[in-house]
């Protein structure tokens, strides 16, 4: 038999899954602690559901379980670490895409800090959270999963640690305001559209150790004009660069090795303005400067042109 809270919202014989919140239920709804999961469109249509309390009991959100929800303005949790290994069933199974600010113990993240000890967080945890400026990864961090933080638009640096190894599907796209990407020394896998969309970025710098660079991965990045990248990548997926229109410059480097003339040749096909594209190779790789993110320092190099760091 199900139950029914004092607000109509149903529950599962068990009281462990919601199971359909009432259309016209009007403010702030807390999750009794011991929910375990929110079910499939639980909340759907509740437009004047404000804002939602979420224990750390709940680890699963089904398919659509907060769509429409157009009047969310915020998220509460009380567990950072158990948000970032929830599942959700998709975009509009977080409430977080639409009300866009999640709050920690009743204070607003801004500047993310990943938990110590954390090697990855699920797909869509962040997504939609636009009140996010910074996120801090911990040593040790290994993936970012699908579509992870797809539309922050407030982030506007990423700094990956060198335990970094894979960037999801669609990790970061969407983010306009993301003006500088650090990589770290051992990335090897960009997926499919993982920043389309950084309106912001400017130059990428793509580190040896890459091997594969999905389809659409910097698509719509409108402001690139530059980026560099080994020859060692065996894996280039379908126009990665389709929509970077301002791209004039690539830089290859091949180490000791003879240069690539199937990728020099394969990346200028991928570019917007194939023939208006000038590309550079180098024997000796290139370094990024950790201020700016200016991807052409020789290894030599004492001061970026860029910013005047000292590297």
């Amino acid at each position: 038999m199900a139950y029914f809270d004092k607000y109509g919202v149903e529950f599962s014989d068990d009281k462990k899954t919601i199971v359909k919140c009432p259309k016209d239920f009007h403010g702030t709804y807390v999750i009794p602690n011991g929910v375990i999961s929110v079910g499939n469109w639980a909340f759907r249509d509740c437009i004047n559901l404000k804002s939602i309390e979420i224990p750390d009991s709940v680890s699963f959100f089904g398919t659509s379980a907060f769509l429409n929800c157009s009047g969310l303005t915020s998220v509460h949790i009380n567990s950072l670490s158990r948000w970032c290994l929830a599942d959700f069933g998709g975009f509009d199974s977080n409430p977080l895409f639409k009300a866009h600010h999640l709050y920690l113990d009743k204070k607003e993240i801004v500047d993310l800090v990943i938990p110590h000890g954390m090697i990855g967080i699920k797909p869509v945890v962040f997504a939609g959270g636009t009140g996010l400026k910074s996120v801090s990864f911990p040593d040790g961090f290994m993936y970012i999963d699908t579509s992870a933080f797809c539309d922050c638009k407030g982030l506007t640096k990423i700094t990956l640690p060198n335990s970094v190894t894979h960037v999801g599907h669609g990790a970061f796209c969407g983010c306009s305001g993301i003006a500088n990407i650090f990589l770290g020394d051992n990335i090897t896998v960009i997926e499919d559209m993982s920043f389309c969309g950084c309106d912001s970025l400017v130059s990428v710098y793509i580190p040896e150790s890459m091997e594969t660079i999905g389809s659409y991965a910097f698509a719509g990045c409108s402001n690139l004009t530059s980026i560099t990248i080994p020859d060692s990548i065996s894996n280039i997926g379908y126009e990665p660069f389709r929509e970077c229109n301002s791209l004039r410059s690539i830089k290859i480097y091949h180490g000791n090795s003879s240069p690539n003339y199937d990728l020099l040749d394969s990346l200028r096909w991928m570019l917007p303005n194939p023939w208006s594209a000038h590309i550079e190779e180098f024997s000796a790789p290139l370094i990024q400067c950790k201020h700016c993110g200016y991807a052409s320092l020789p290894l030599d190099a004492k001061f970026c042109p860029e910013c005047g760091g000292k590297v």
